[in-house]
Formats: structure tokens, C-alpha cells, sequence
């Protein structure tokens, strides 16, 4: 096992002990048996379109050992099932540039957001390592943003309901009484 390989799989487990709900043992042994075919295998994780930011920080682990684009996208993708990776990795594979193979891959607005970067870095020069931790951690804001303005929206729903439930209450038994108190002793007063 190469010294690339033991990183990716350490990083992998690591992963793994981080997400336990995503944890799966076909996933680790892809990494480690080396498949043929990225894009052949079948199962929950090959039909993973989404993004992920523990998908794109394996990416950087994977860069920043020293495995190229190509492998790094193959390995994210066995380790993941991020069909977006497989896309890249397949692409770039070929022998397909690579700005134009992570445009090709990109298909929902946070790909797209990585490919151009991708793209950036490949015209500049400069490292895809670090735009791969600043893209993981807009999808983690992104993520975090999206989950508050969630429960701010289920605090609201909620609100009513209870409010449809108290208010009939508060004027049975608050305003009701009072009125009916008050009526009794006015009305007679006011028709003598």
C-alpha cells in the first residue's frame, strides 16, 4: 500500500468516526480493493449527487499528500460515492483538461461554484488544496445557514397552532367572564 493510499484511507476512517450515520463498509473496502470502473458500481453511494464538505476536505487531504486531480477525484469518489468526483475523476482520466473536465462534472450550483474555482486555481497556478478547505467550509455555512432559517420556520409554524389553541381559551375563561361580570351589573343598573 502506497504512502498516498494509507493517508486516504487514514483520512477516510476519519471521516467515517466523524459521520458515523454515513459510515459503511463497502465504502472503506472501494478505497482499499481498487475497482476498474468508477462509475460502474451500483448501491446508495454511486447515486450520491450531493456535494458534501467531508467530500471535498478529502479531496484537499488527497491533494496535499501528493496524489494528482485525477486520482484524488477517483479515490474521493470510491471513499464517498460523490458522483461528482466520479464525473471529475473519469474526465480528467481521459486525459480532458482540467478546467473544462471539472466544468463538464459540475451539474448543481455548489459543484459549479467548485468547478470554477477548480478552474481558477488551474489557470493560476496556485493550489486547488486550499479553494477545496474554503469551498468545504461555504458548504458547511451554507449547510449551517439552511438549518437556521429551518428551525426559525418551525418555531413560527409551530406559533400558530398554539396560538389557535390559547386564544379561544384566554377569551373563554379570561374575557368572557369579565364581560358577562361587568354586563350584570350595568345592565340593570342602566335600565332603572
Amino acid at each position: 500500500m502506497t504512502t498516498a493510499t494509507a493517508i486516504a484511507c487514514v483520512l477516510a476512517g476519519a471521516g467515517i468516526l466523524a459521520c458515523p450515520e454515513r459510515a459503511s463498509a463497502p465504502r472503506l473496502s472501494r478505497i482499499v480493493h481498487r475497482d476498474t470502473s468508477i462509475m460502474e458500481s451500483s448501491g446508495p453511494s454511486a447515486q450520491q449527487s450531493r456535494l458534501e464538505p467531508l467530500a471535498l476536505d478529502l479531496y484537499s487531504a488527497c491533494l496535499a499528500a501528493g496524489l494528482g486531480p485525477a486520482t484524488a477525484a477517483q479515490a474521493v469518489f470510491r471513499a464517498t460515492g460523490t458522483t461528482f468526483f466520479g464525473r471529475a475523476a473519469e474526465l480528467l482520466g481521459i486525459g480532458l483538461d482540467t478546467g473544462a473536465a471539472w466544468e463538464s462534472a459540475a451539474t448543481t450550483p455548489g459543484e459549479q461554484s467548485f468547478a470554477r474555482a477548480a478552474q481558477r486555481s488551474h489557470r493560476t497556478g496556485t493550489q486547488l488544496t486550499a479553494t477545496s478547505r474554503s469551498a468545504a467550509q461555504a458548504l458547511r455555512d451554507d449547510e449551517h445557514h439552511a438549518a437556521t432559517a429551518r428551525a426559525e420556520r418551525a418555531s413560527v409554524l409551530i406559533a400558530a397552532p398554539l396560538g389557535l389553541c390559547f386564544l379561544p381559551a384566554f377569551l373563554c375563561l379570561g374575557i368572557i367572564p369579565v364581560v358577562v361580570g361587568l354586563a350584570t351589573q350595568l345592565v340593570p343598573a342602566v335600565l332603572r
